[in-house]
């Protein structure tokens, strides 16, 4: 049946351009698999190679129970009974910033040194030494804040040690005498259960105690066991398990310690208070009752001298009590004005609470003292610019103020009841001034002595509570389990090589579906198939080869057979009109429409038949010079009437059977006006007269309409594509120039298909020959002298080396 186009007129925008293919991209993955298995290997040498060269880190845990205050315990009643119960509500979270801040992981760097390290060379990396495994033991050193990072070489001799700088400069010192390296000072002793390996070079890591304390903060971990639960996970990852352990069980002491210390704060500031207002009341008492005995002896004063007195005394006395207790009162408010006006004291407790009997006065000092304890808290993981705790110190300072003009206004209060004390007081003093002077001397250093004595035992009374409240004070936190340790929990090897099979797959994966998805030339049937209605007649693979024609008599290569079924196929094309006249033309150069014309001829001609090239492309011709003829004289010539006998123009073609071919003559100046020449039609009338086919290879019709010009002689037109080198956009205008019927019946020739690894035309489509034969000629540029040809070029680099291994052109 004639290849006529009778098809309807369809839209381009109906034609699905080709959409990326898993099952294709499988394909692809299954004919790379060697370099999956390269990727595999090398993935898996490097993981290897990263386990041996990584530090391994450990990681030890302990747990802490927080005890939180908000539950009252039975101690809790009995403290608050005493009024003696110290520090507020612990919060989980609030202990976590405790546990993690950095002055407190500074305590625990001071006491383990971990500011300084030693460290042996492995066989592939150095190794941190601890321990029973230390080289020295560091007894004592001091460093500063501004210490930098040095590293020593220590030599071990008997009864010293030396240290090597990077400069090679020596230090030698004795073991227990202070040494100062950089800005530390340091004392060492050496450990006796260290075994000195012979060559082994041993490094003293000297790190700033900041940078160290900051890592160790970076290493910590903190988890809360359960929800609204108060036992908290502290678990450190080192790369030494015993020292691990270590830290946490000094963090831990730490911790409990300041917490404890901080219960204990208000109570020792109270008993400070007191302490130095007890030691002048002795000095004061001790004076009185000296008084009173000189008195007595030098006035020989029998111990029954008031009895007639007796209810004289008995008011005297509770006028005096009365007086003590205002005394007191009074000397306290002044006492914690005078404190509170200090300015050093003014982020400090206030010594005491119990002696103030002014409910206002007691509960501002309460709200100050919750203040000044949460200010003091921010500050343990934080600095004072920080914004909560400047907005603390403003809370503290307007409590303070505050409390200052109540205490003020108290002290005020105590000195109008003191002076009503003073007047009942006075009045006894009246009637007993009606004593005799001796008693009444005696009466009056009496009282004095007993004023102190009573403040100096109340005050001891109130001392003893708040020792007592020291005592009793339990802590906020215990060990529920001691530091374990975990083992090794990093690199985990399972996990990296795991990792490593991954990436093995995933990279090569990756290189494909990027290739794939940036790939815009043919790869595979489908998508001719798909962006194209116009029929596929044959299919011809790649493969290098010397000679321009490759089939023959004997030739039983893949090639050659595909142009033995091109050749059958035309004769059911032909059915209702013979096709006698072909052309071969394609979108650009270097798609191999020289070769495939000179080769369909040749295959003709192994049947039998008459059959002629004629070498059409009049600006680059080089199918003569291909097969070595002289290109002079040609059908240009005939054109111009340079001759008149066209057939003696036309050339043997060496090496094949019934095939000649038609040279094109000299480049001319209009190849165009040429081909729309009255002789142009009468070479076709002789042409057509003596042979049995004509196969016309023109130039690309993308470029010039030569193609289009000689539509007109032909019976069917090739267009040609090749594998992994048109673009996919060409068949977008394949189909065009199909729909506007520019060419009377045309089929598509898929040329140079690449059938190695990677290269998968055919997919699902049943084809493949399997054997990769091709050929090379015809692929190659025609020249650059009209500039109408591309290069066919091959790509340098990586881009050529990925594109043949992954399937790209």
């Amino acid at each position: 049946m004639q290849m006529e186009n009778n098809q309807p007129k369809i839209d381009l925008g109906d034609i699905q351009s080709s959409k990326f293919d898993l099952r294709r991209l499988g394909a692809k993955a299954v004919s790379i698999f060697p370099w999956y298995i390269l990727a595999l290997i090398i993935a898996i040498t490097a993981a290897q190679g990263y386990l041996e060269f990584t530090t391994p880190v450990y990681e030890a845990s302990t747990t802490l129970l927080i005890r939180d205050r908000r539950i009252e315990t039975d101690e809790d009643k009995i403290l608050a009974g005493l009024q003696m119960q110290m520090g507020g509500n612990k919060d989980i979270e609030n202990e976590k910033d405790v546990l993690r801040s950095i002055n407190l992981l500074r305590e625990v760097v001071d006491s383990l040194h971990l500011d300084i390290e030693f460290r042996e060379e492995g066989r592939v990396r150095k190794i941190t030494m601890y321990g029973r495994y230390s080289p020295m033991l560091i007894e004592y050193a001091k460093a500063t804040d501004n210490d930098s990072n040095d590293e020593y070489a220590v030599l071990l001799e008997n009864g010293s040690f030396s240290l090597v700088d990077g400069s090679n400069q020596k230090m030698t010192f004795r073991y227990g005498d202070t040494v100062a390296v950089g800005n530390k000072r340091m004392v060492f002793r050496p450990n006796p259960e260290y075994i000195k390996k012979k060559d082994n070079k041993v490094w003293m890591v000297l790190s700033n105690p900041i940078q160290a304390t900051k890592a160790l903060r970076t290493s910590l971990s903190l988890r809360q066991t359960q929800e609204f639960g108060g036992v908290i996970e502290v678990s450190l990852q080192d790369p030494v398990p015993q020292r691990a352990a270590d830290i946490l069980d000094v963090h831990t002491i730490k911790y409990i310690e300041s917490g404890l210390m901080e219960k204990n704060t208000q109570a020792l500031n109270a008993i400070q208070f007191l302490n130095a207002r007890l030691n002048d009341l002795n000095s004061e008492l001790a004076s009185a009752q000296t008084n009173v005995v000189e008195f007595k002896s030098k006035n020989l004063v029998g111990p029954d001298l008031q009895t007639d007195g007796k209810l004289l005394a008995e008011r005297y006395s509770n006028s005096i009590t009365a007086q003590t207790q205002m005394d007191l009162e009074v000397m306290l408010a002044e006492s914690l004005t005078k404190y509170l006006e200090q300015e050093r004291n003014a982020f400090d407790l206030v010594p005491t609470t119990m002696q103030i009997a002014e409910p206002t006065v007691a509960a501002l000092i309460a709200n100050h003292n919750e203040l000044v304890l949460e200010r003091q808290k921010k500050l343990q993981i934080g600095t004072p610019n920080d914004p909560v705790v400047r907005a603390l110190s403003s809370s503290v300072e307007t409590s303070r103020k505050a409390l200052l003009t109540n205490l003020k206004n108290h002290e005020n209060g105590l000195r109008i009841k003191k002076a009503e004390v003073n007047k009942e007081l006075n009045d006894v003093l009246a009637i007993s001034a009606q004593l005799p002077q001796k008693e009444m001397q005696l009466f009056d250093l009496e009282k004095r002595a007993k004023i102190k004595d009573e403040i100096a035992t109340y005050l001891m009374q109130t001392r003893e509570e708040y020792e007592l409240s020291i005592a009793s004070n339990i802590k906020d936190a215990r060990v529920l389990d001691p530091p374990l340790n975990n083992g090794k929990v990093k690199p985990v090897a399972a996990q990296i090589m795991l990792f490593a099979v991954f990436m093995a797959f995933f990279i090569p994966t990756l290189v494909l579906i990027v290739l794939e998805l940036f790939n815009n030339r043919i790869g595979d049937r489908a998508e001719v198939e798909t962006q194209t209605t116009v029929p596929i007649i044959g299919e011809v693979v790649f493969k290098e080869s010397e000679s321009a024609i490759v089939i023959t008599p004997t030739s039983r290569t893949s090639i050659a057979e595909q142009f033995r079924l091109i050749r059958t196929n035309l004769k059911y094309l032909g059915i209702d009109k013979e096709i006698k006249t072909m052309l071969s033309t394609s979108f650009m150069s270097g798609e191999g429409k020289s070769f495939f014309s000179l080769n369909l001829a040749a295959s003709m001609g192994l049947v039998a038949e008459k059959v002629l090239v004629i070498e059409l492309d009049l600006r680059k011709p080089r199918l003569s010079k291909s097969l070595g003829l002289d290109n002079k004289l040609g059908l240009t010539t005939y054109l111009v009437g340079s001759e008149n006998d066209i057939h003696r123009l036309v050339q043997k073609v060496p090496g094949a059977q019934n095939l000649d071919i038609l040279p094109s003559g000299v480049i001319p100046p209009n190849p165009a006006e040429l081909l729309l020449s009255k002789r142009m039609d009468e070479a076709f009338e002789i042409l057509h007269s003596y042979y049995d086919y004509i196969i016309i290879d023109t130039a690309p019709v993308g470029l010039v309409t030569d193609a289009l010009i000689l539509d007109k002689y032909v019976d069917l037109t090739f267009f040609i594509i090749r594998h992994r080198y048109t673009f996919k956009s060409t068949l977008t205008y394949i189909e065009k120039i199909f729909q506007e019927r520019k060419f009377k019946n045309l089929g598509i020739i898929v040329n140079g298909i690449r059938v190695e690894a990677g290269g998968n035309y055919g997919y699902g489509y049943g084809y493949g020959y399997g054997y990769g034969y091709g050929y090379g000629y015809g692929y190659g540029a025609y020249g650059n002298s009209y500039g109408y040809y591309h290069e066919d070029g091959k790509r340098k680099g990586i881009a050529a080396w990925l594109g043949k291994k992954f399937g790209k052109s």
